[in-house]
């Protein structure tokens, strides 16, 4: 039977962001990377109303200041 440590050597270790993103990558090449507001904080992907179109969309929104922007 492994001892514990032989078992954490199985485990993936992210060094840094670009690690994780990679890792991520490999594991769900489908999820779209988010976006980056011009505060520096990340949005969270979601759905809003759109006055322009009139209709709901698929939008990237900032939580800290409100911006949003279109997903494509």
């Amino acid at each position: 039977m492994a001892s514990e440590n032989e078992s954490d050597s199985f485990l993936p270790t992210l060094n840094d962001d670009e690690d994780a993103e990679t890792t991520i990558r490999g594991l769900i090449p489908w999820l779209e990377n988010p976006k980056q507001c011009e505060c520096g904080e990340y949005c969270i992907a979601t759905t809003g109303y759109v006055g322009d179109q009139a209709m709901y969309m698929d939008i990237w929104q900032c939580e800290d200041c409100d911006n949003r922007y279109y997903r494509e």
